[in-house]
């Protein structure tokens, strides 16, 4: 059957691999196979210790706990680069990671037929064993460091296993077919996207009015459908080759967080109790600053993150300071005049 899900359920398959159709493994066969490669584009200094394992994560709706749910299969990986790996899947995904798709997409929005179907999204992981335990170590909320180190994740392929019938949606014109069992999807790429992201923020930044701030969105929409149209997502085939560049970002981290939020945001906090924008000493580090053309006035937007790997506080601020004309601008003043 065809069904147009949101965009909800497009955006939470983010990670990796499976195949078409459910197998019966029996007598120690393997659900599934993955095969894949791991390359060093950035040369980053790697240690010994090096492991591959398939993570589910749970992404559950919004105010409930999203949870990192790990089963048995990983497997050791040499650390010359490139390195292929083959990680065989002999267990289904544990209940705690599978995810009703009536609470993704809202049981109103659900189409008919798919009452009842709920899906696990999994990744492959490239990790540093920190403990040599040969196990991914999880964590919990109030763990300020992780003791595995997550090199890296492929950034356009996700394996779903669906529990239900088959159905297709459609993503941005393009239609997914996913069966019963494992389904292996590619994602649009994610690089082109976020450069699409990128021109729009440079686009605003220099946007002085509602229409060419409206003409920057009409831009980055443009951009993001002609991505979509030389790239739509598909279901591959498991002969598909899964590719993991090594990565130093340390927001790969909260990969591993079992529970609770990514990040919580603390809200928009008071520029009052902060810091005084008349004093640049008070300011806090890495403040955005955006000038007016004249130079008599800047916008200002800041961000301070604390809290622990799993759950971060974010605590921000916005505002726009103009000088009063005709008096002096001080010494201070970050915007240079015409």
């Amino acid at each position: 059957m065809k069904s147009s899900l949101s965009i909800v359920f497009v955006i939470a398959l983010v990670g990796l691999a499976g195949c078409n159709g459910i197998a019966d493994p029996g007598h120690g066969d393997p659900y599934l196979v993955l095969n894949g490669k791991i390359t060093n584009e950035q040369a980053l200094t790697t240690p010994d210790n090096l492991r591959v394992a398939l993570l589910w994560v749970n992404e559950a709706p919004e105010g409930e706990p999203y949870g990192a749910f790990k089963i048995a299969q990983e497997t050791e990986i040499n650390a010359e680069f490139p390195t292929f790996f083959e990680l065989s899947v002999d267990a289904l995904p544990p209940a705690e990671a599978m995810m009703d798709l009536g609470d993704l997409e809202g049981e109103d929005d659900l189409p008919p037929g798919l009452e009842g179907t709920s899906v696990a999204l999994g990744s492959i992981i490239v990790y540093h064993d920190g403990n040599d335990n040969h196990a991914l170590d999880l964590l919990d909320d109030q763990d300020t460091e992780s003791i595995d180190t997550v090199l890296g994740t492929p950034e356009d392929f996700v394996i779903v296993y669906l529990e239900g019938e088959p159905f297709s949606f459609e993503d941005e014109g393009a239609i997914i077919r996913l069966e019963r069992g494992f389904n292996l999807v590619e994602l649009t790429d994610s690089a082109a996207l976020d450069a699409c992201d990128t021109a729009a923020d440079a686009c605003w930044e220099q946007a002085e009015t509602p229409e060419e701030q409206d003409a920057c969105w009409a831009q980055s929409r443009t951009c993001i459908e002609q991505v979509f149209e030389d790239d739509p997502p598909e279901t591959v085939g498991l002969d598909t080759e899964i590719v993991i560049d090594l990565s130093s970002d340390p927001r790969l981290a909260t990969m591993l967080c079992s529970a609770g939020g990514i990040e919580a945001s603390g809200g928009t906090t008071n520029m009052d109790d902060n810091f005084d924008i008349l004093d640049p000493e008070t300011w806090p580090e890495g403040m955005l600053i955006s000038c007016s053309q004249d130079g008599s006035l800047f916008d200002y937007f800041y961000e301070e993150v604390s809290g622990t790997v799993c759950q971060r506080i974010i605590h921000s601020g916005e505002g726009t300071l103009e000088w009063p004309p005709f008096e002096p601008l001080p010494d201070w003043w970050p915007c240079e005049q015409p």
